[in-house]
């Protein structure tokens, strides 16, 4: 799941969509209950929803002939271990089998299901197709209708596959976090099912194959006879539940509603008004129903028309009166209502033998037996659990209509009519459902020898030797009947389900999934159904085209999951698609339209519609589908076009224009919600508006016309489940090596913008609300942004945020109690700065699913914002509880509990800390080298190493598909402006030529997506420069600033198929506290920067040719400083007087202001200073890029680094040639668009610099790149030709990637040498007058702020955060305070939750006395504070990150500090060290280790000693002495000289190197080569006598 640095998670819903697997349970058993000739089908499919997410298929209700099978090949055999198969023989494996399962895979189900329904609705009703044959073998065709309601079902554990939701998509049954990146879902352990899958009357029940690899299974509960506790009637397709709603009926409440008051005569059945009319002995059929019954069958039975044509024809369509049949007004509908009526018995029809003989009435009786059967008024439990047939059932239990009523009416027709196959298929059915398998058998068999072809009879036979253990001989009946009949899809799911699952066998050992068997027998079916060329070569009625497709697609996935490669069924899963793409007789017309053209057409179609689209693009594709360009608009899409024809006949001219328009990708298309609906009309038009191949045209029209009986939901549904697969698939970092999706080197690469048109695609097929999920995540990276014009003429700003904001809408508008789009919304929300509303969402996502990991942790994150920290650790731990390993929640739990210094639950240590158990305890580690990773510390630890590791596999093959070797090397050379050659050619070539290669990007740690952006902002720095040279250094090309030429700089793109580069959980700015390694603090901050660049670099608004340089500095150099804390903030504090300090004779200064003025002092007085300042707060990045461009910026100081705020987008687009970070940010950025770091020596020293490495190596004449290396020493600078630094590096000798740029003395600038000045002091006192006057202040405010303390007693300060108090410096604080007695530490409620936890844990380690010399006060106003500091003796640092501003407000009142520089590398830990070294006093204040700051805090306070003397005014006077005094006085007398409260000194040396760089910048345009030649390193020397300043 994408995430923006707020730390907002987003949730991909892998319910089914992009976010998850597509994969689903395995395909039902289908049992049927109804039959057909051999040589004439009727079908109708479909699928119940039942409790447990467990979804419905599609249902079909036209009835149309099949034709007959062509001869086929024999299939081979089955071998029982997934081996050899041996032609023409069955298989006769043994019972338990020791062979392996294939290993699991994230791809590994091989079907779906798809659901619209919902689940609180019970499903109505079904439409289902029969056929009935009379003794003469004549076919009448009839639609019954049955309704059903969910009932209990079976339950399977599963541990990868994934289970439809509420909206038919798919839950992946494991917990799985899911989250920027594109993210991770709603867990589910189990999946309902229920246990259908007979044949029986007129029922065909079975939908496509949906088989998947499941890690757990629970048995199918078939039990014998004797084991059974109740008899349960077996409906179509039992084992799993094979129902689907009828959406065009009625429900059952509306049917029985909408019925008339019926005469007695309209109450009547039709076929007994027509046997009375024919038999006059059955006039007691009028008794057989009450008349207290409160209704009867109705007039239209089934779809049998009793009064029109004895060959009875279907009206599976037709849910209207039938005038004739029952009486006028009464309904198809009223036999769907029928459900109070008491079936009679065989015995009391009464039935003539001539009667009964006829076809007439044995229909009429059959029809009723299906009644029976279904059985309405008792709905049976999905699952099957039945009682000894031996038991007497209760009267009115379904076990009494079956014994008493079913199976003797059965018997009676079967007396007459022995041979027909109908009603004994029914039987068996019956028999089956009671549980009487051998009865059951024993139809069967009579069946088989009526028909030894009868595929209907083999299929039950199958389900009877599954119910009594026997799987092998099921195998081979479903086997022989898929022989027989290739298109017999039902034997095919029940087949596929029995080889791809594990059942448990008689002995009770377990079978073993035989993926490659059931492959084998898929290969068969599809060889024979469908030709090389994708010709379906056998009559499938468009009705059952998805049932074809739903076998592509098993296949596809039974393919990748045996070669645990995804590519492997990419072919099969684009030609499930391609089937619905062919109209009849495109082959022979030559239009055989492919998937490509569907996703070119749904492309065009989409820019089109987009109202965002450029002219000059359109017209491009006009020129290409060779149309007139003057009237291609979208206008267009309002008319029947063949939309696929003309793009197909565009061919890869098309192609070719859409990828240079798209920068090598499709171009990036942004539809609402509404536009993307109308897709398939739009695309379709001129197929009535329905998929090419669910049409039909007669020799004699001219237009298509949909098919009758073909609905087309089915295939759009699993049509939208392919595409959605692929997408997936082509998010997935699984796909190391997928380039394209079409298989071709001059196709389509795989890009953001496919992706997103996939789902566009599947949405318009397919509305759910975890697909508009998706896509609202998807849309929230897009940084694509155009004007358009909305439906009322008025231009708006069509971004990706926004249509994020309408596709979430448009998901809760089908699901407002959807978590994952309430808690998506919710970021959203949050990011626009609308916490409250966000909170209100996550509340509402949590009260649909209170386990739901990523809204805890979201709302963990923005109550944390709001400051209410101990409420959000709550959140943070019940989101662990679901997801312990989930790497946003351990890392915002860890930032939370440090922040308030809660060090409970076992927070651990990582790398040389000492061990804090869950008991509280200090745990010291046994040595230096132990660096084991313990508690919460070492968990995050843990998941930041392994994020880092697992984005090297993101992106991979990018550069492969972005172009060849020589496209990459024709880049370099017209940045350059000159030809490759010699030495300089080797080098590139080498490079890139790696990526041509198969090597490991984790091993070698390369990171792809990384290379290439620093590649393409490299490589504009370099065109930047050559404009430069190009117009101020060359005299014989020089022009003036108005003429330069613009082709020659383009601007490089970054490649369409890149992909957002991920980033870690951990935010940069919390790693200052985190003892990590140095290369791992390092890779934070550069995957941080690789984001913002992709960010910048995609957005549209940037200019086709790089920003031009400004002009030479005439006699001005223009700084421009960008912050967004110009404000009363501790930045401003610093830098207050710098503005207008600087000398306005050699400056311009430019001031930025990117938030709104909050009217403090500071505000106002840096807006008064700066010669130019600009209130940029609403403005775009955009708008201000262009401002700072058109101010001609020389140099762009970048105050905010990773600190809240920031805006470092505004660097990322390089508006400036020369970029610098400095004093807001303690750390590197490792941004390619940060030129500088201000530093000094003692806070970054030289060797922490990446260029201070490579310089040396090239010295040394050694290499300096991995990829010339061969990747033999990892631990290299970088991955390019030359010494642009790669963060990737093995190396944790360097920290930063920029270039130093040190001041002398500190890089650390203070103000309070202005702003704090006391009036009551006289300069031009003498020293003793100033220090006593001094000592007199000290010892009054001393006495205010702690009166109970002891005038010799010791006070020990440290006023930082409490978050960066560490567990090593509190320890040693406390270990201070037992050395020296009576001495207090003063520490602020900062925040105020903190102080409980220090002082429980002071007692803990140090025991009461000294916990109670632990003191907090409040925090103070700005001016109070610093006054204040003068009170405390000692001010003790923290060691992870120093105190920076506030050790600067200490020593500006004399008090010294104590600091310890622990990490060399680390400048956060050295910003301390560096500022006292600024007050020539640093020696006395800074130590070398731990236990040297021990000592010398207590040896410092151990020297005071204190002496009264009076003085003139009649009183005394407290004097102090010792080395703590002496120090004391020494920096209070000395402040106003010293360089660190210099102010201006500082300007005037950070104007000297403002200068350097820019020179050394001009210098290095001069040459080409000039990039690689200079390192560019600046040290700036103070010439000021104080001290010295080397």
């Amino acid at each position: 799941m994408p995430q923006d640095l707020t730390g907002m998670n987003y949730t991909y819903d892998e319910t089914g969509t992009a976010g998850g697997q597509f994969v689903a349970p395995i395909s039902t058993f289908n049992i049927y209950f109804g039959a057909d000739t051999a040589s004439q089908r009727s079908r109708s499919t479909s699928r119940e929803r039942n409790t447990g997410d467990l979804g419905h298929d599609w249902a079909s209700n036209e009835i149309v002939g099949f034709q007959e099978m062509p001869s086929s090949p024999v299939l081979p055999a089955i071998s029982p271990e997934g081996g050899a198969f041996k032609a023409g023989e069955y298989f006769t494996p043994p019972i338990k089998t020791t062979s392996a399962p294939l290993p699991q895979t994230a791809d590994a189900g091989l079907g779906l299901y798809y659901d619209d329904s919902s689940p609180s609705t019970p499903l109505t009703s079904i439409s289902t197709a029969s056929s009935f044959a009379d003794s003469s073998a004549s076919v009448a065709h009839t639609t019954l209708t049955s309704s059903y309601s969910r009932s209990p079902s079976l339950r399977y554990s599963h541990g990868t596959t994934s289970f439809p939701s509420q909206d038919g998509s798919f839950e992946p049954s494991s917990s799985i976090p899911h989250r920027n990146t594109l993210d991770q879902s709603l867990p589910h352990s189990s999946a309902s099912r229920s246990s259908q899958g007979m044949s029986g009357f007129g029922h065909s029940s079975a939908s496509g194959s949906t088989t998947s690899l499941p890690s757990t299974f629970e048995p199918i509960r078939l039990q014998n006879t004797a084991s059974q506790s109740n008899i349960q009637p077996m409906t179509g397709g039992q084992i799993y539940s094979s129902r689907v709603q009828n959406h065009s009926t009625p429900s059952l409440l509306q049917q029985t509603q909408r019925l008339s008051q019926p005469d007695a005569r309209q109450l009547e059945p039709p076929y007994l008004q027509r046997l009375q009319q024919t038999h006059p002995t059955t006039a007691p059929w009028q008794n057989t129903f009450p008349s207290s019954q409160p209704s009867y069958p109705p007039s239209h039975w089934g779809g049998l028309d009793m009064t029109s044509n004895p060959q009875w024809t279907s009206r599976a369509a037709d849910q209207s009166r039938i005038p004739g049949a029952f009486g006028p007004g009464v309904h198809h509908s009223a036999f769907v209502s029928q459900n109070t009526f008491a079936p009679p018995t065989g015995l009391q029809y009464g039935l003539q033998g001539a009667f009964l003989g006829t076809s007439l009435a044995r229909d009429a009786l059959l029809a009723y037996a299906h009644r029976l059967y279904n059985n309405p008024t008792n709905p049976h439990p999905a699952g099957l659990t039945s009682v000894p047939h031996q038991s007497q059932p209760e009267e009115g239990s379904l076990s009494h209509i079956y014994y008493r009523q079913l199976i003797p009416l059965l018997d009676s027709i079967k007396s007459q009519h022995p041979q027909h196959l109908p009603t004994l298929l029914l039987l068996s059915c019956a028999y089956y459902s009671t549980g009487d398998y051998d009865a059951c058998l024993n139809v069967c068999s009579e069946m088989l020898q009526i028909d030894p072809n009868y595929v209907e009879a083999m299929s039950n036979i199958g389900m009877v030797y599954m119910a009594k253990g026997a799987h092998q001989d099921a195998k081979n009946m479903w086997l022989k009947a898929i022989r027989l009949r290739p298109t017999y899809w039902d034997a095919m799911d029940n087949l596929l389900h029995v080889l791809c699952e594990s059942f448990r066998m008689q002995d009770g050992s377990m079978t073993i999934p035989q993926y490659r068997d059931a492959l084998t027998v898929l290969e068969h079916a599809l060889n024979i159904l469908i030709g090389p060329d994708g010709l379906i070569l056998v009559f499938i009625p468009p009705a059952h085209l998805h049932r074809l497709q739903n076998l592509l697609f098993t296949s596809g996935n039974l393919r990748s999951a045996i070669a645990q490669d995804p590519r492997s069924g990419l072919h099969d899963q684009t030609r499930a698609i391609e089937l619905l793409l062919r109209p009849p007789g495109s082959i022979e017309s030559g239009n055989p339209f492919s998937f490509r053209d569907f996703v070119v057409a749904g492309t065009v179609v989409g820019m089109l519609g987009s109202s965002t689209t450029k002219a000059s693009t359109l017209g491009a594709i006009a020129d290409a589908l060779e149309v007139d360009s003057s009237r291609f608009n979208h206008r267009m899409l309002e008319r029947g076009i063949d939309w696929l024809g003309i793009v197909h006949r565009a061919g890869q001219r098309l192609v070719d224009v859409l990828l240079r328009e798209g920068g090598g990708a499709l171009p990036m298309v942004l539809l609402t919600p509404e536009k993307t609906l109308r897709l398939p009309d739009t695309l379709f038009g001129v197929y009535a508006h329905v998929f090419p191949a669910l049409c039909v045209r007669s020799s004699y029209e001219d237009y298509w016309r949909p098919a009758s009986g073909a609905s087309e939901s089915p295939a759009h549904k699993i049509t939208s489940s392919i595409l959605l697969k692929l997408a997936k698939l082509l998010q997935s970092r699984d796909l190391k090596h997928i380039s394209y999706l079409f298989g071709s080197d001059r196709s389509i690469p795989r890009s953001l913008s496919l992706v997103l048109m996939l789902y566009y695609l599947a949405v318009s097929l397919n509305p759910t609300p975890s697909t508009y999920n998706n896509m609202g995540i998807i849309f929230y990276t897009v940084k694509h942004s155009s004007n358009a014009t909305n439906a009322q003429g008025q231009t708006e700003v069509v971004n990706g945020v926004l249509l994020a904001q309408l596709y979430y809408k448009k998901g809760l508008e089908m699901d407002p109690t959807h978590p994952h789009l309430l808690t998506n919304y919710g970021s959203l929300l949050k990011d626009q700065g609308r916490p409250l509303e966000a909170i209100s969402m996550y509340k509402k996502a949590l009260v649909a699913k209170p386990d739901f990991d990523v809204a805890l942790a979201n709302l963990a994150n923005v109550i944390k914002d709001l400051g209410r920290i101990v409420e959000s650790i709550e959140f943070y731990k019940r989101a662990l509880s679901v997801s312990p390993d989930f790497p946003d929640v351990v890392c915002g739990l860890v930032n939370a509990l440090s922040s308030i210094c809660d060090w409970r639950g076992n927070r651990g240590s990582i790398n040389d800390e000492p061990i804090i158990n869950e008991h509280l305890a200090l745990e010291f580690r046994a040595s230096k080298e132990d660096k084991t990773p313990y508690g919460w510390m070492g968990k995050l630890q843990t998941v930041t190493k392994q994020q880092l590791h697992d984005m090297y596999a993101h992106g991979t093959g990018v550069v492969r598909i972005s172009g060849s070797i020589d496209n990459w090397l024709r880049l370099v050379e017209n940045a350059l402006g000159v030809d490759l050659g010699g030495e300089h050619y080797r080098r590139w070539r080498t490079t890139f030529n790696r990526f041509y290669t198969d090597f490991s990007r984790e091993e070698k740690a390369i990171n792809e997506i990384g290379f290439i952006i620093r590649f393409v902002e490299f490589m504009n720095r370099i065109i930047q420069k050559r404009w430069y040279r190009d117009n101020y250094i060359q005299s014989d090309i020089h022009k003036s600033s108005n003429s330069a030429p613009a082709l020659p700089y383009k601007r490089i793109r970054l490649p369409g198929a890149l992909e957002p580069p991920p980033v870690p959980s951990v935010l940069p700015f919390h790693t200052f506290t985190y003892p990590l390694e140095t290369r791992d603090l390092r890779l934070v901050a550069y995957r941080n920067a690789l984001r913002i660049s992709y960010n910048v670099l995609t957005s549209p608004w940037l200019p086709e040719v790089i920003y031009k340089p400004p002009p030479p500095p005439s006699d001005k150099l223009n700084i421009g400083y960008v912050s967004s804390d110009f404000s009363n903030h501790p930045l401003a504090h610093l830098m207050l007087s710098v503005f207008g300090m600087h000398d306005r004779q050699r400056f311009n200064i430019y001031v930025y202001a990117t938030t709104s003025s909050d009217n403090s002092h500071y505000r106002q007085r840096i807006e008064e200073d700066a010669e130019f300042f600009r209130d940029v707060s609403k403005s775009t990045t955009h708008s201000i890029v262009e401002q700072i461009h058109r101010d001609q910026i020389h140099i762009l100081v970048n105050l905010g680094g990773y600190t809240k705020g920031a805006r470092n987008d505004i660097f990322a687009a390089r508006p400036s040639p020369v970029q610098v970070s400095m004093i807001g940010y303690a750390g590197t950025s490792g941004a390619s668009w940060c030129d500088y770091l201000l530093g000094d020596k003692n806070a970054c020293p030289e060797d922490a610099f990446a260029p201070y490495h490579t310089a040396l190596r090239r010295k040394e004449g050694k290499e300096i790149s991995r990829m010339q290396d061969s990747f033999t020493e990892l631990e290299l600078e970088t991955d390019m030709p030359y010494h642009d630094a790669d963060p990737e590096s093995y190396s944790g000798n360097w920290s930063f990637t920029e270039k130093f740029l040190h001041m002398p003395h500190s890089y650390f600038v203070t103000d309070h040498r202005q702003a704090f000045q006391e009036d009551h002091f006289d300069p031009t006192s003498p020293p003793e007058v100033i220090w006593l006057h001094e000592e007199r202040l000290r010892q009054q405010m001393r006495d205010q702020i702690f009166p109970d303390l002891p005038g010799d007693a010791i006070i020990f300060a440290c006023f930082s955060q409490l978050y960066k108090i560490c567990p090593s410096a509190f320890f040693t604080w406390l270990r201070i305070l037992q050395r020296v007695p009576g001495s207090i530490l003063w520490l602020l409620r900062f925040p105020s939750a903190g102080e409980e936890q220090l002082k429980r844990v002071a007692e803990i380690w140090a025991g009461d006395e000294v916990a109670s010399r632990v003191r907090f006060t409040d925090i103070a106003r700005k001016d109070v504070h610093v006054r204040r500091c003068r009170v405390a003796d000692l001010f003790l640092d923290t060691f992870q990150c120093n105190a920076h501003t506030i050790a600067a407000d200490v020593l500006w009142t004399g008090t010294p500090i104590l600091t310890w520089p622990k990490e060399r590398l680390k400048m956060c830990t050295r910003v301390a060290s560096s500022i006292a070294y600024a007050t020539g006093f640093g020696d006395n204040m800074v130590v070398a280790n731990e236990r040297e700051y021990e000592d010398r805090a207590v040896a410092l306070a151990e020297s005071i000693s204190y002496r009264l003397e009076p003085n003139p005014e009649g009183g005394t006077d407290r004097r102090g002495s010792g080395e703590l005094i002496e120090l004391r006085k020494n920096i209070f007398l000395n402040r106003n000289r010293m360089p660190l409260f210099d102010t201006a000194r500082w300007t005037r040396n950070l104007e000297k190197g403002l200068y350097e760089i820019w020179d050394r910048w001009a210098t290095s345009c001069v040459s080409p080569w000039s990039e690689d030649e200079d390192e560019g390193c600046v040290s700036i020397k103070d010439e000021d006598p104080f001290f010295s300043s080397s």
